[in-house]
């Protein structure tokens, strides 16, 4: 038995055809792990297979799990831990916090995402934090942010990295009157 569900509309937070097929398989739907035949998506179509018809208690708990889905990004497998505390950065052009020696994708794994602990004081109005390639004069990855409470932030949407050695710089500006705090930065890789 198929149950069609629109991309569009039932999947706003995303879709993520192995998490959801997990998500479904991993759930009280009666025989589930037997009974679920598979997902696939053609166009705005996304069709839950199950080899049965469900019971109406059973289309209740596969329509929760559908609005529910919330796909978790592939953050990488492994870590590399740069271990930093920088604190009451006030500057307002970037201001170099650490460098690394990157040896380039040829050498290090597919880095998948760049995330770290920072926040500012209550009175400022946002801050930057980037990843700036200096060897080849590229931004990495930039973010602007505007916490207050220490959180782990992602530091954006990752681009132009290098095949060979560059020197990356983890750099961070404010905009307005007020400090910025970063603690620890981790670069996540396949």
């Amino acid at each position: 038995m198929t149950y069609n569900y629109s991309y569009s509309s039932n999947f706003t937070n995303g879709f993520n055809s192995d998490q959801l097929h997990s998500e479904i398989k991993n759930s009280i739907i009666t025989n589930s792990n037997t009974n679920f035949d598979g997902i696939n998506k053609n166009d705005d179509i996304v069709s839950i297979i199950f080899i049965n018809q469900l019971n109406i208690n059973d289309l209740i708990i596969l329509n929760t799990i559908i609005a529910n889905h919330q796909p978790t990004p592939n953050i990488g497998n492994k870590i590399y831990n740069l271990s930093i505390t920088e604190k009451n950065i006030t500057s307002q052009i970037y201001y170099i916090i650490a460098t690394i020696v990157y040896p380039g994708s040829n050498i290090w794994p597919n880095i998948t995402n760049i995330r770290g602990v920072s926040y500012m004081e209550a009175n400022g109005t946002n801050y930057f934090i980037r990843i700036y390639d200096t060897t080849n004069n590229k931004v990495i990855c930039e973010k602007n942010l505007s916490n207050t409470n220490e959180l782990i932030n992602d530091f954006g949407t990752l681009s132009d990295i290098s095949t060979t050695n560059a020197i990356w710089e983890i750099q961070c500006k404010v905009v307005g009157n007020t400090t910025v705090n970063i603690n620890n930065i981790h670069i996540y890789y396949n």
